[in-house]
Parts: structure tokens; C-alpha cells; sequence
């Protein structure tokens, strides 16, 4: 029989596809009894020895769907005696935090509402707000997000995104071999294809340069993605590859040398923290990034570059890696964020706090 304390992580989406929770479990795992409740979103399953990892299957009907989910979620807390409830932030988590059995709870907020009506953004965060209240301690990204929410100050704790390093070689940068990796709804990505068509008609010298996008969002997205390459006549120099799990990720991280962190400057996504332009860093891709405030954080003339969200600053932003990419280095620009990595978070940020509730 274990005597380790007992962890349930709830989390809406499959394990192994949330950034941050596999990391958790795979650097807690040693201290604590490891389950993981989520749904089966018919993804690739990852398996992880020390986590056990408990699947629901998802209802075709979306009230249905998310009903299951609480009542699973509550169930299995009634199951065991678990001695922490970890909870992806979701509209209606106040219910977990108000009927499953007790235990120390804590609330995971990975982001504000990020709806572009402001009366819907609005309603929503104060939902988010609402359901602070049924836990003991919520965890934020970042303490500029709980500037759109209303959070007892005694009760956040912050514990900053991270990320694994997938390559931990020293990239060459003789040529550019773009990168971007994550979600493409509402990220308008279809713009740094245009912006890369404008840096090569600029150039009739045709530089040596390649573009991968790895990510998924609805059918619109993607089809304005696909769209953009044929309109401009990228193929030869674009590729999208679509969605893939994060034990795919290294081959990408090991090709390309350049990481795009496109976030639009907006008022909702200004302070949230990108878990790419961590990833690009640690695995010593030079980064180009639009300027919102959360990567200008992370962003310096070692490790990156900054631009406006629009095609025209993208190519620009392109010239100016073009011209000076023989002073890049990999090991100076994984330096900058060498903090961030997820085993330095979860060991000195997260199992610290864990031990102290």
C-alpha cells in the first residue's frame, strides 16, 4: 500500500494534449499517487508509468458531454480518498469544487475569456471569477490575467507556463526554417504566410527558407491556412502538418531553427503568456514574435525578435533574421529562459506549494 499522498487531475481534455499537466505528472509522479480524469478526445493515447489515467467517453450531445464529465468527476473524488483535487478551469468547475468530496481543491486558470464580444468576455470572466469561490487555492499563469478576474488575493498562486526541451543540440541557422507550433483559432497565422510571400518577392535571389505549421482549429482555420499556400504560391516553401502530440514535437523542434510565436495584439491576448515562445527558447530556436506584453517578457535581442501582427511587419521582421543570422546560438538562447523548464517549475514552484496546502 502507498503511503504518497493521492493527486486527482481533472482536466476536460485528453492526457498528454494540455500543456503543462503531462509535465506534471511526469515530474511528480515520484511523490505523489497520480490520476488523471479526462476525456477520450480520440487522440493518440499516451501512456506514462506512475499515472493512471482514467477515460470518459465523450457524448455526441454537448450538454450530455459535459454533464458525464461532472458526474464522473465527482464520482471518482467519492472513490477514493484523494487527498488533492487539481482542476482545469472551466465554466462550470464551480460545481466540482462544490460537490465532490472533500479535499484540498485548487483551481487551474489558464486563461481569461478570449471571445472578441466584449459583453460575452465579460460575462464569462466573472463565471471564471464565480467559481474561484469554491476552491481553497487557485494557480494562475500569470498575475496580469487576474487583473480580468475578481480572485481573493490571499488565494492565487502563480506558477508560470514552461516548457520541455525538445531538441538540446546547437542549431545551424545558414538557412531559415520556420516553425510555428499550437493553436491556429483566432491566431490569424494566415497572415505570416502572406508576410513570408512579401519577403520573397522582395528577394529574387529566392533565399533558402522553409515554413512548417503544426496545429489544429476549426475547419474555417485550416481551410484559410491551405487557402493562403495556394493563393500565394507557397507550396514549395510551406507545409501544414496539422495536429500533433507532444511526443511527435522533437523531430520538429530538431529541423526547423526559427520559431513564429504569432499572437494577435488584442486586449485578450496581450498579457497571456504563449507556451510556444517558451518552447522555441528552450529548444534553442531563434524567435520571431509579435509584441503583445506577455512576449516582450521573454523577448531580447539574444533570443528573438519582435514585430507588429500584420504581413507586411512579419516580412520586415524576416529581412532583419535573414541579415543577421550568422550571429545566432542556440545554447545563449536557451540561457535566457533556462528557468522555464518544466522540471525546474514543478520541483521548485509547484511541489513547494503542493507540500504547503
Amino acid at each position: 500500500m502507498s503511503d504518497k499522498e493521492k493527486l486527482l487531475f481533472i482536466n476536460p481534455h485528453q492526457f498528454g494534449h494540455t500543456a503543462g499537466y503531462y509535465y506534471y505528472c511526469k515530474y511528480l509522479r515520484t511523490e505523489y499517487d497520480i490520476k488523471y480524469l479526462g476525456f477520450d478526445e480520440r487522440l493518440k493515447k499516451l501512456v506514462m508509468a506512475g499515472t493512471n489515467v482514467i477515460y470518459i467517453q465523450q457524448k455526441k450531445n454537448k450538454i450530455l458531454r459535459i454533464l458525464n464529465f461532472l458526474y464522473n468527476s465527482i464520482r471518482e473524488s467519492y472513490r477514493c480518498n484523494y487527498d488533492i483535487l487539481y482542476v482545469y478551469s472551466f465554466y462550470l468547475s464551480f460545481i466540482i469544487g462544490l460537490f465532490a468530496k472533500k479535499s484540498r481543491k485548487i483551481l487551474d486558470i489558464r486563461t481569461c475569456s478570449v471571445s472578441a464580444n466584449p459583453l460575452k468576455r465579460r460575462l464569462i470572466n466573472r463565471l471564471l471569477s464565480f467559481n474561484t469561490l469554491f476552491f481553497d487555492r487557485v494557480i494562475v499563469l500569470s498575475p496580469d490575467l487576474i487583473k480580468g478576474l475578481i480572485i481573493n488575493p490571499l488565494k492565487y498562486h502563480y506558477l508560470p507556463l514552461g516548457s520541455e526541451k525538445y531538441f538540446g543540440e546547437n542549431h545551424t541557422f545558414d538557412d531559415l526554417r520556420l516553425l510555428y507550433v499550437g493553436a491556429l483559432n483566432t491566431r490569424n497565422i494566415y497572415q505570416s504566410i502572406e508576410g513570408l510571400y512579401f519577403f520573397l518577392e522582395r528577394n529574387n535571389f529566392k533565399p533558402h527558407i522553409s515554413y512548417t505549421i503544426v496545429g489544429f482549429g476549426n475547419i474555417h482555420e485550416e481551410d484559410t491556412i491551405r487557402e493562403s499556400i495556394d493563393k500565394y504560391g507557397l507550396k514549395e516553401y510551406v507545409v501544414f502538418d496539422g495536429r500533433r502530440s507532444y511526443d511527435e514535437l522533437p523531430e520538429y523542434f530538431e529541423k526547423c531553427n526559427i520559431g513564429v510565436s504569432w499572437i494577435p495584439k488584442t486586449s485578450v491576448f496581450d498579457q497571456q503568456p504563449a507556451t510556444k515562445t517558451f518552447e522555441y527558447l528552450m529548444s534553442g530556436l531563434f524567435c520571431m514574435a509579435t509584441s503583445t506584453k506577455a512576449n516582450k517578457d521573454l523577448i531580447n535581442n539574444s533570443n528573438g525578435i519582435l514585430f507588429n501582427d500584420n504581413a507586411h511587419d512579419f516580412a520586415d521582421a524576416l529581412e532583419e533574421v535573414y541579415k543577421n543570422k550568422n550571429k545566432y546560438d542556440s545554447a545563449r538562447i536557451r540561457e535566457t529562459v533556462k528557468e522555464y523548464s518544466w522540471q525546474n517549475l514543478v520541483e521548485n514552484n509547484l511541489l513547494p506549494f503542493l507540500k504547503s496546502l
